[in-house]
């Protein structure tokens, strides 16, 4: 089978990896939760998109303030060039973030937490390593391909940091049949 990228762009890629996760290890726990959540409201909303808050949809998130890109592309363009650009409350950005975390939680769980593999590190507490194999499932969730998009990078990091808070073990109830 052949290889999409060439050896040293998937090196890249390992590398980008390896650094949010030890940015987000190094980092956890200089930042409030608050200040976590603000950031990944600010994310979202820079992007156009807000949390799926029902359990039933596959996806995690969708297009912000009724954008509807199948309906009338060249006014949801419109729309959301102006919801990119107009700056976000503080209060706004952190109940979005909050609500987004809760969402993430629900669905990453049962991805992340029916891994063997990732388990053991867990059990093991190798947790960079842990976070590192849970990096793939995470873009997954978010439907996303990479980290070479900055707001993904710091969405990414965000969530890593929420579950270095709480710890890796909580958030796959270890113990309590995750």
């Amino acid at each position: 089978m052949r290889k999409l990228f060439r050896p040293e762009i998937e090196a890249i890629g390992a590398q980008r990896a390896a650094a949010i996760v030890n940015d987000a290890l190094r980092e956890a726990e200089n930042f409030k939760e608050e200040d976590i959540y603000v950031q990944l409201g600010t994310a979202l909303a820079g992007m156009g998109l807000s949390p799926e808050k029902d359990a039933g949809v596959e996806y995690l998130l969708k297009p912000a303030g009724g954008l509807d890109f199948k309906i009338s592309p060249l006014y949801s363009m419109v729309a959301l060039t102006k919801a990119v650009s107009e700056p976000m409350e503080r209060e706004d950005a952190e109940k979005q973030g909050k609500d987004f975390w809760e969402v993430f939680r629900q669905k990453a769980r049962e991805a992340v937490c029916s891994d063997e593999g990732l388990l053991k590190l867990i059990k093991d507490a190798k947790v960079k390593e842990a976070l590192e194999a849970a990096l793939p499932a995470i873009l997954a969730i978010l439907g996303m391909a990479s980290l070479w998009i900055p707001v993904v990078t710091a969405m990414v990091t965000g969530l890593l940091m929420l579950i270095v808070k709480i710890g890796l073990d909580s958030f796959c109830e270890i113990g309590a049949g995750c």
